[in-house]
């Protein structure tokens, strides 16, 4: 839930809590949204099952859309929402992050319909990618190969706040987004005749042929 957290502060989208019961969604309502509209625009690939995708995405991206093109209209006509985000000082780096995006998509002269459709899919790829990626880190250094890196980690985590500390933990972040990255692979169209070696057997491949490229280092 903290990426959706974060998605939600930074491109101001209002949870509903028990101190803001009129928000339209919850932290966990916001979290399924985000995650129907990545399988929609990520992963519909499943002919069987691309009818039911595309009907939930659909649903789940018409109820988001409108709480967004309303913040972009706030945004672009100095509104109420755009002064209230505008006025939030407690989150540091995301402080008015969101409201100026937005100004500079529509200072480029783009529609409030563009900078929706750029909204939309970058909350939910930050979301579920991002989500998935801290799984697959903590995973990995919970595993019988990498657990001795574990207990340094935590160290690390509760000393003092100093750019020593945080770069050695930026390491093994980047460390274990290497070895176990949150994507396991990628579907490619083959675009030229050509043939692969793989684990001593050769394919030969024409344009039009569908690979899966494995980007996972087995650990």
């Amino acid at each position: 839930m903290v990426h959706t957290e974060f998605a939600s502060r930074l491109f101001n989208l209002p949870l509903k809590d028990e101190e803001h019961p009129l928000h339209p969604f919850t932290e966990k309502q916001m979290y399924d949204i985000l995650g129907l509209l990545f399988g929609y625009v990520f992963l519909d690939r499943d002919e069987a099952m691309s009818w039911q995708i595309r009907t939930l995405g659909k649903q789940a991206c018409d109820g988001l859309a409108t709480l967004v093109m309303f913040n972009i209209k706030e945004v672009a006509r100095g509104g109420i929402l755009k002064k209230f985000a505008d006025d939030i000082e407690k989150d540091g780096f995301l402080d008015k992050y969101g409201n100026a995006f937005i100004r500079r998509l529509l200072d480029m002269k783009m529609s409030m319909e563009e900078i929706l459709w750029i909204i939309m899919p970058t909350a939910a790829a930050g979301t579920a990618n991002q989500g998935q990626q801290s799984i697959q880190i903590l995973d990995l250094y919970l595993s019988d190969k990498y657990q001795h890196h574990w207990q340094e980690i935590v160290r690390l985590a509760q000393q003092p706040d100093n750019e020593t500390t945080r770069k050695k933990l930026r390491g093994y972040v980047w460390e274990g987004i290497r070895l176990a990255p949150q994507s396991y692979g990628l579907f490619r169209k083959v675009a030229e005749k050509c043939s692969i070696e793989e684990n001593g057997k050769t394919y030969d491949l024409k344009p039009g042929d569908e690979i899966f490229v494995n980007l996972v280092i087995i650990y």
